[in-house]
C-alpha cells in the first residue's frame, strides 16, 4: 500500500531504513545487507540516488516526494498482486508528481498487477486508469471504462467533475495564451 502522506508511513523516531528492514525481514527473512542491495536498486529505478545515506536519514529530513518514491521503491522489492495506492500524488510539486504517476505505471507495466488508485485529481485518474469508479458521498455513481467516463460521463455528479476539470483546463490554456502575446 502506497500512502497519501509519507511522513505518515514512516515512524519518526527511526531512520527509514529501520522500515525497510522491518518489512523485509518479515516477507522474506532478509538480512540488513539483502535488504540494502535490493532496496537501493529499487530506489535507484524511482530517481532516488545516493540510496543508503537517504536510508539513514529520518522521514523528516526527506522531501514528501522522496518519502513517496521510497514507498514506491518498496512496492518494487516486495512484487504484490494489487497495489493500493491512496491518494499518493496529494501535495506533491507538479514535477514529483508527474514522476510519481510515472513509476506507478511503470510498476504497474512491470509487475503485471491490478492497482487500486484512488484520487481526486481527474488528470491522474485519466493518465493511470483503465477503468473508474466515482463516488459520491461514500455511494459508488458511475463506473466504466476511463475513456467512456471521461466522454459520456451519465451521472450528474460525475457530468459537473468532468466539465469542471474542462472548463479549468480551458480557463488555464486561456491564461498561457494571453501571456505568450506580444506586449
Amino acid at each position: 500500500m502506497i500512502v497519501q502522506n509519507g511522513m505518515r508511513a514512516f515512524d519518526p523516531s527511526c531512520v527509514v531504513g529501520v522500515h525497510f528492514k522491518e518489512t523485509l525481514k518479515t516477507h522474506y527473512g532478509w538480512s540488513k545487507s539483502e535488504t540494502e542491495r535490493n532496496m537501493s536498486r529499487a530506489m535507484e529505478k524511482v530517481a532516488l540516488r545516493n540510496p543508503l545515506d537517504l536510508m539513514n536519514r529520518y522521514p523528516f529530513q526527506l522531501s514528501g516526494g522522496m518519502l513517496q518514491r521510497m514507498m514506491i521503491a518498496l512496492t518494487l522489492v516486495l512484487e504484490p498482486d494489487l497495489i493500493i495506492a491512496d491518494e499518493p500524488t496529494t501535495a506533491l510539486d507538479t514535477i514529483t508528481q508527474f514522476e510519481v504517476v510515472e513509476q506507478l505505471r511503470l510498476l504497474r507495466e512491470r509487475l503485471d498487477c491490478s492497482m487500486l488508485f484512488i484520487s481526486h485529481d481527474l488528470g491522474v485518474v485519466k493518465k493511470i486508469a483503465d477503468d473508474v469508479l466515482v463516488m459520491n458521498q461514500g455511494k459508488i455513481v458511475e463506473r466504466g471504462a476511463v475513456q467512456a467516463v471521461f466522454e459520456h460521463p451519465s451521472h450528474p455528479h460525475t457530468q459537473f467533475l468532468v466539465s469542471t476539470r474542462m472548463e479549468l483546463a480551458s480557463h488555464f490554456k486561456q491564461i498561457m495564451e494571453e501571456d505568450d502575446a506580444p506586449c
